[in-house]
């Protein structure tokens, strides 16, 4: 098996291109792929599925206690100073509490997760592989499916 070019994340995804067909080892599964039924290679970005995830953390968005427990903090200083009140110690304690949890928690964006794929197109359709593209240099994965297509193109002529 002579070794053309090879692409591996640090979560166990590995691709390989030898002269006649593409391997593909992923957690739990290992494909072999014929150069003769691959037309093409590239990298997919699920941007409906991270748009997806940013409408639902924002519905569990707690970034708007800061301001609230900055509120409830204020208030409760204005009770204790001008009415002498023994709530306002309470409410200066809730509104710290909540400050803490709105200025810890994340933005949706930050949560949400970009899953972006190796996509194989075959003759019969497609087949896409997610690997970590935080954990991986963007110029070897373009080189990687470089070489695939110097080698499709190779093979085709």
């Amino acid at each position: 098996m002579d070794t053309k070019a090879k692409f591996t994340d640090n979560t166990g995804f590995e691709i390989t291109l030898t002269g006649d067909k593409v391997y593909v080892t992923a957690v739990g599964s290992q494909e072999t792929f014929a150069l003769r039924s691959v037309n093409g290679i590239g990298t997919y970005d699920d941007i409906e599925d991270y748009n997806r995830q940013i409408e639902e953390n924002k519905k569990k968005d707690f970034t708007s206690f800061k301001w609230l427990g900055i509120g409830l903090a204020v208030f409760g200083i204005y009770l204790g100073f001008a009415w002498g009140s023994s709530s306002a110690m309470f409410l200066i304690v809730c509104g710290i509490v909540m400050f803490g949890i709105g200025a810890n928690a994340k933005s949706p964006e930050e949560k949400s997760e970009m899953k972006t794929y190796f996509r194989i197109m075959l003759s019969g359709g497609d087949r896409k592989f997610q690997f970590d593209k935080k954990a991986s240099n963007a110029g070897d994965v373009a080189d990687f499916c470089n070489k695939v297509e110097d080698t499709l193109t190779a093979y085709n002529t």
